[in-house]
């Protein structure tokens, strides 16, 4: 997904941080990913938010949250 999207190399380090913590947990993993990107302060009001999850038998959910207007 990384290489796919043109991503910088460190929009997926709170992805890898939980995941390396905790494993893939299903469902709950995504509220744990977007906790550590509120506490280590990632902008991510000012960006925009897509959020993409994989799960067992190619279940695949996506989201797009768009930065609040002022």
């Amino acid at each position: 997904m990384e290489h796919s999207l043109s991503l910088e190399t460190t929009a997926l380090d709170a992805s890898r941080k939980v995941l390396h913590g905790y494993g893939n947990m299903s469902s709950p993993t995504i509220l744990f990913v977007l906790k550590e990107m509120m506490e280590d302060g990632s902008r991510i009001e000012d960006k925009g938010l897509f959020g993409v999850a994989f799960g067992p038998g190619l279940t695949m959910e996506t989201f797009l949250a768009s930065p609040s207007e002022a």
